[in-house]
């Protein structure tokens, strides 16, 4: 019996947490072999995460023995499913196995932020789209029209929004909330107006707690106060309705049309 997929992390930004990891590994050794579970630590490696990161030798004792080896220090690494490198970029893992319905649920925790991985996302619904008698000469856009799917972009920008809502209006059952409610904002916009941060690098900027929040705000007063997620969703459809089949985002400024939405 072999102890898969088990994971030691922790902050590696200081001698004191590098011997504090390496403190837990050795634990979790004496652990597997009280337990009988075997360890193969020649399988056994290490992702450094992280601009602080000291990206410290790690050394693991085999099952059974004395010897100890130094962990391989690895860029990639599968994980549940999931092609983990050490910039969180997720690019790889694009390039290797991906689907619209996969990323359409994934999409809170994971959002591409780069042109070519929207592209390469994308790419699934055009030659999809483009099998289909009679619409290989449309544009990308009308395929989707005749078909009656939206596009990714939309999914992303939809699934965001519903999220943020649920966030926002607390149902989920959570010990700490991942937005701020700008209470002093009553002048203008609406009752659930979110703080945005300052944050400095590009990785955290793409954050759903980051990138949510103008489009949030932009949204009107109707639709963010709706009394249910599904009148949201309702409300939310009226007002991005032009976009189901564009592969372009609206903007965040005056980017949604005030409509007054009477059917819940």
């Amino acid at each position: 019996m072999y102890a898969d997929d088990t994971k030691v992390y922790g902050e590696a930004d200081s001698e004191v947490d590098i011997k504090r990891l390496q403190s837990d590994l050795d634990s979790l050794v004496d652990w597997a072999d009280t337990w009988q579970l075997k360890f193969n630590a020649d399988k056994c490696k290490v992702l450094h995460l992280g601009n602080k990161n000291q990206k410290a030798t790690y050394k693991m004792r085999k099952h059974g023995s004395e010897e100890i080896i130094d962990l391989q220090e690895t860029t990639l690494e599968k994980d549940l499913g999931v092609h983990m490198d050490p910039e969180l970029k997720f690019s790889q893992h694009l390039e290797s196995s991906f689907g619209p319905t996969t990323f359409g649920v994934r999409n809170c925790v994971w959002a591409p932020y780069l042109e070519k991985d929207k592209k390469l996302i994308e790419s699934v619904l055009r030659r999809a789209t483009k099998v289909i008698g009679g619409l290989k000469d449309l544009s990308y856009e009308q395929r989707l029209k005749r078909v009656g799917l939206p596009s990714m972009v939309y999914r992303r920008l939809r699934g965001d929004m519903i999220e943020t809502y649920k966030f926002t209006h607390c149902l989920y059952a959570t010990q700490d909330r991942l937005f701020t409610v700008d209470k002093k904002s009553v002048t203008r916009g609406h009752s659930y107006i979110l703080l945005k941060p300052r944050v400095k690098t590009t990785l955290r900027q793409n954050f759903f707690t980051q990138r949510v929040i103008d489009r949030w705000n932009a949204l009107p007063a109707n639709v963010v106060e709706a009394p249910s997620v599904n009148a949201f969703k309702n409300r939310l459809d009226a007002v991005i309705e032009s976009y189901v089949h564009s592969v372009e985002v609206p903007p965040t400024q005056n980017s949604y049309d005030q409509k007054i939405i009477e059917k819940v």
